[in-house]
């Protein structure tokens, strides 16, 4: 901290010309903490009170009840320079362990955060593995059938399937079946707050309003929860990815939901059919496309 003090103090020496001043420079640019104070103090009285450092400001240091020079961190945090301000120098309050405090708090409550959103994507994994068996059994040759049995097993497996066995044992038509996945849709849409989640939530409701039989409902259920986990698992990533590009969890929940509206989870094609941005993914990465390209591609896509 001393010597970021010290250059910034040979800074403000620019255009003043002396042997004391050429001095006072070398001794500011030294590396030598000793030397610098001493200079830093010296370089005090010689620029005057309202201008004698930028980017600093004196304050009391709690710790030790001086007024010091200060300075503020890239992260925002203030921080005593352990220089002691001159008597003259505008005095401006400053509290460096509250400021401190609170950037502690702040980080903590999103490290929190992360620690939720990992444990949901933990569970998604482990809901998507279930979802992939499901997917394998063969397909009932009654589809009312097969639509009941496949309803019953989601609600054991997705959290937040909130429907009961009862209720699904009176699905006797399509439009009840249909009703039964939009409620599960909903359920766990609503779960993940977001404009852009509101619109892949619509997207899928259309769709799913123009299927006329039960073997498309049983194929479209299962296709339309993998994306809602796969979703889940991609939060988790990309707020770790955030951390490690950027240094800090701050900024991650704004940049995700800049994330959800540029890349949307489903998209509705001419004919009417949803496509659902991990499989679309999954078939450019299959192509020879990184997986960014592929996201760059669904996209610019998106956007016609």
């Amino acid at each position: 901290m001393i010597g970021q003090t010290a250059q910034a103090m040979a800074g403000l020496l620019e255009g003043r010309e002396g042997g004391d001043i050429d001095a006072l420079r070398v001794q500011l640019l030294s590396g030598e903490p000793a030397l610098q104070v001493d200079a830093i103090k010296k370089v005090q009285g010689v620029v005057g009170p309202t201008q004698f450092v930028g980017g600093l400001q004196k304050g009391i240091n709690s710790e030790t009840g001086r007024a010091e020079l200060f300075s503020r961190t890239s992260r925002g945090e203030v921080k005593s320079t352990g220089v002691e301000a001159p008597p003259s120098a505008p005095l401006v309050s400053i509290d460096s362990k509250a400021e401190t405090a609170e950037s502690v708090e702040r980080s903590k409550l999103l490290v929190k955060q992360l620690g939720t959103i990992e444990e949901t994507a933990q569970g998604a994994a482990q809901t998507l593995q279930q979802l992939e068996l499901l997917d394998a059994i063969p397909a009932e040759t009654n589809p009312l059938a097969g639509f009941k049995s496949m309803a019953t097993q989601l609600a054991s497996v997705v959290p937040g399937f909130d429907i009961s066995a009862e209720q699904i044992g009176r699905v006797a038509s399509v439009e009840q079946a249909r009703s039964v996945i939009n409620k599960l849709v909903l359920t766990q849409m609503q779960a993940q707050k977001g404009p852009q989640t509101e619109n892949d939530a619509k997207r899928i409701e259309s769709a799913l309003a123009s299927i006329s039989n039960l073997p498309e409902v049983n194929l479209q259920i299962i296709r339309v929860q993998k994306a809602i986990e796969i979703r889940k698992i991609a939060q988790a990533e990309f707020w770790r990815e955030h951390e490690e590009a950027e240094g800090t969890l701050k900024g991650a929940a704004s940049a995700w939901n800049r994330y959800k509206i540029d890349t949307p989870m489903v998209r509705t094609l001419s004919d009417g059919s949803l496509q659902f941005v991990n499989e679309a993914v999954a078939g450019a990465m299959q192509r020879g496309l990184s997986r960014e390209e592929a996201l760059t591609a669904w996209r610019l896509l998106d956007a016609r």
